[in-house]
């Protein structure tokens, strides 16, 4: 088999495609021929190292989603039978052409969707369910802003929150994004710059009850100060902290952390807002939490509600290049490696 190693943090470089023996399932796992792994941004921050679940576990192997074909399961392995097609997600070591997990980490790939539409939701769709129902408690008629709105979890985002009644506002980083926010349920769209905050304060000039945001520095500040009483503010990510273009830069990053906003514990319950915030590589062993989000994005595509992403493919050959595009920011949808 082949897979994805990464020795020691660094550039692009140190993305290495190597051989090694196929990997054996345990008694309870099946094997999964993989067909494709999603690209996610938390993968380049590993890669750069400043990932703190993946801490001392280098050389390690990215990726938190795949699709595939079972190969072979263990046996006392249950719910699945060999040829089935399936995708799911796992705590690193997606970008391999075979991966050995539990059964509660995948599901059967329903009717209408193929192998590469799959591999691009359990990543998006666990972080966007969780975000909202676990953590938010999103209700109907909830006004919620969502930031990167056009990446795999955003658009995400916007699904869940159309389907559950919410009026969703997105944010994107690009004019050509614009569109496709609102093909997948906002509301409106504003194009993040100068004229942001006042677009959106015309928008809704009465606040918002759920803001999810994953920049970190730039916006969570103004958007604590936008929430309605009893609003939520849910961070799940900082893009803006860690540097682009290849290899980790420590003291650009020191400076950035400085500028992460501080907000006052007392401004909670003064303003009855809440400041929430969450990791989902830290959610995988919640397995019952985990299940009744997985069923519910299995429901929702079977069911035909909710849209396929727009994908852009690269070899697992290309792996450097992938990163390298997801750094641009241009990328609309999700980025997917695939094997042969």
């Amino acid at each position: 088999m082949e897979k994805v190693v990464i020795n020691k943090p660094g550039g692009y470089k140190s993305l290495k495609l190597v051989g090694v023996p196929d990997c054996v399932p345990d008694d309870h796992e099946y094997c999964i021929k993989v067909s494709a792994a999603g690209v996610n941004y938390a993968d380049i921050i590993i890669r750069e190292g400043y990932y703190k679940a993946a801490k001392d576990r280098y050389p390690i192997t990215p990726g938190f989603e795949f699709s595939g074909v079972i190969t072979e399961g263990g046996k006392a392995a249950q719910g699945f039978s060999i040829g089935d097609k399936v995708f799911g997600y796992t705590l690193f070591g997606g970008y391999a052409s075979r991966i050995c997990v539990t059964p509660h980490c995948i599901r059967k790939i329903p009717e209408g969707w193929n192998l590469e539409e799959a591999a691009a939701i359990p990543t998006g769709y666990l972080t966007a369910y969780h975000a909202l129902h676990n953590t938010a408690h999103a209700k109907k008629n909830d006004v919620v802003l969502i930031h990167s709105a056009a990446g795999g979890v955003g658009l995400a985002m916007l699904q869940l929150s159309r389907l559950i009644g919410c009026q969703a506002i997105a944010v994107v980083g690009h004019s050509s994004k614009l569109e496709i926010v609102k093909e997948f349920g906002a509301s409106h769209a504003v194009l993040k710059g100068k004229r942001m905050w006042q677009e959106i304060d015309e928008i809704a000039p009465s606040g918002f009850d759920i803001i999810l945001d994953s920049n970190g520095i730039s916006t969570p500040r103004k958007g604590f100060q936008r929430l309605r009483p009893g609003g939520r503010l849910v961070v799940y990510g900082f893009a803006e902290l860690f540097p682009r273009g290849g290899k980790p830069f420590l003291p650009l990053l020191i400076y950035k952390a400085l500028q992460i906003p501080k907000i006052n514990l007392r401004s909670l319950t003064s303003t009855n807002r809440a400041v929430l915030g969450f990791n989902l590589a830290y959610l995988t062993e919640q397995i019952e939490m985990a299940n009744v989000a997985f069923n519910e994005v299995e429901t929702l595509m079977k069911e035909g509600r909710i849209k396929k992403y727009p994908l852009r493919l690269f070899p697992i050959s290309k792996v450097a290049n992938a990163h390298a595009y997801l750094e641009t920011g241009n990328s609309v949808g999700k980025i997917l490696l695939t094997f042969n």
